[in-house]
């Protein structure tokens, strides 16, 4: 809206003249904390590294900051399965240049057909790539020089997120939610996650889910590292596979806070600001067991060619049953901007099956 302090890259003069996002992003700090008290926090802490090259004055105004060796570490999803795999279950996974790899080659290894292709840095699926024996055409755009992760196709497989909370005594894990994943150009993108149907996943997964959780964000806290931070997993036939960490708030943290702000405990983005804060057995307890009653769909990153698709899902929700209350975060159904990240459907309600089918 860019009324009060928000400000909008899309709404703004850098936008219309073609102006760089990290310049806007710049310029804009630059202008809220010269002279001023003012504290900053990121989404995600690597990019307020990335901004300190050409603004080292926002070093003296940032909070809540791991080490940058410690978020690339963690950001490398090569390097943390590697490393994960002493700990837990992960994905049968070898690493490969791309002058490496043939389709060929890959059946030979893994003795299949399909398989999952990550690059080392990534995120929202973009870098997550699907081959099959009928695309083996994308070997050719991989580089020669560049290192992936290689992973065997889980078939009937779900993919899943946790929030984990690390404090210098204790590791929080809230409730997880299902990843909404659509396929789109040979690519897995993340498109939204429903909490509602995490409910309902055998609570032999569930605990698994947490007791890795744990013990993952347990050796994050021996590597220094405090605050929020996310997992993926996958779950099929009774097994539970580690994917990657993001170091990072989620694009579902909307989520969860919406529910804390429901039962007026600090939301996610406050536990970051208090990273020290010790927690007791009891308010452990309650951030556990919360009962996250919601699900976002997101309107993102040129996933169809036009904003007609959306609509005619929406539609369909709007209609259905199962949804019995929505709420419409930016999404206008005239929207077509390239980038629409951030334009998305809340549901109070269960959406996976909806997703999935239509």
């Amino acid at each position: 809206s860019n009324n009060d302090n928000n400000f909008a890259y899309y709404k703004s003069e850098y936008h219309k003249k073609n102006i760089e996002f990290n310049r806007f992003v710049i310029d804009r700090l630059q202008k809220l904390i010269i002279n001023s008290n003012y504290k900053v926090m990121f989404y995600s802490p690597l990019k307020a590294y990335s901004l300190m090259e050409e603004f080292p004055e926002l070093s003296h105004h940032l909070i809540s900051i791991n080490e940058k060796m410690i978020l690339n570490i963690l950001n490398d999803k090569i390097h943390t399965r590697i490393w994960m795999k002493n700990h837990i279950t992960t994905p049968n996974s070898i690493t490969l240049h791309g002058n490496e790899c043939t389709y060929e080659y890959l059946t030979k290894i893994f003795n299949c057909d399909e398989f999952v292709i990550q690059e080392r840095f990534s995120a929202g699926g973009l870098g997550t790539h699907l081959l099959t024996k009928e695309n083996k055409n994308i070997i050719s755009k991989m580089l020669s020089n560049k290192e992936y992760l290689i992973s065997k196709y889980i078939e009937h497989s779900a993919s899943v997120n946790l929030h984990i909370f690390i404090t210098k005594e204790n590791v929080i894990v809230f409730p997880g939610s299902i990843q909404l994943i659509d396929y789109r150009n040979n690519q897995y993108i993340y498109s939204g996650a429903d909490f509602c149907a995490y409910k309902y996943i055998d609570e032999n997964y569930k605990n698994k889910l947490y007791l890795q959780s744990k013990k993952i964000g347990n050796i994050l806290k021996e590597l220094g590292y405090l605050g929020i931070c996310g997992i993926d997993y996958l779950i099929s036939n009774d097994n539970v596979y580690f994917v990657e960490l993001n170091p990072r708030f989620q694009a579902s943290t909307i989520l969860l806070n919406l529910e804390l702000s429901n039962r007026k405990l600090p939301s996610i983005h406050q536990m970051q600001f208090d990273v020290l804060k010790p927690y007791t057995l009891n308010e452990i307890k309650t951030l556990e067991e919360l009962d996250i009653n919601y699900s976002f769909y997101k309107y993102g990153n040129n996933l169809y060619q036009d904003i007609d698709m959306y609509n005619y899902q929406m539609t369909l929700l709007e209609n259905t049953n199962e949804t019995y209350q929505i709420l419409y975060d930016g999404y206008d159904r005239q929207n077509i901007f390239d980038n629409k990240y951030l334009f998305s459907v809340i549901f109070n309600g269960n959406i996976s099956s909806f997703v999935s089918d239509n």
